[in-house]
């Protein structure tokens, strides 16, 4: 993902109009953040690629993971942090080139369409 794609995303996430923010119990995805948080092992550690406004990864925080959020677009870090607090790390990275931290998990939704197909 670029730059601009980045900021694109950032744009298009941070609408006041888009399902992207709000509560996660309000969110249209919240039957697919629910499947993917019940493929999680209990305590285990997780990893969540393209982790966007972290609403997802509030989930598994509230389940006791211990949870690492990645996503290319700094903004919807910016948000992750915010709705989540100090509950979890987010981090601005580029998945094709940056080192992915180790974890028991990983987890990716809505994100592998968007990346490069050389990667």
């Amino acid at each position: 993902m670029t730059a601009a794609e980045a900021s694109f995303y950032d744009a298009l996430v941070l609408n006041p109009h888009t399902p992207y923010l709000g509560r996660v119990e309000d969110s249209p995805y919240l039957p697919m953040y629910r499947a993917a948080a019940a493929l999680v092992p209990a305590g285990e550690s997780v990893v969540e690629l393209g982790c966007g406004t972290g609403r997802l990864g509030k989930m598994l925080i509230d389940a006791g993971h211990r949870y690492i959020g990645l996503d290319f677009a700094p903004k919807l870090i910016r948000e992750a942090r915010r709705y989540n607090g100090r509950a979890a790390d987010f981090r601005v990275a580029d998945l094709r080139t940056d080192p992915i931290p180790a974890a028991d998990c990983y987890v990716a939704t809505e994100v592998l369409e968007h990346l490069d197909d050389d990667l």
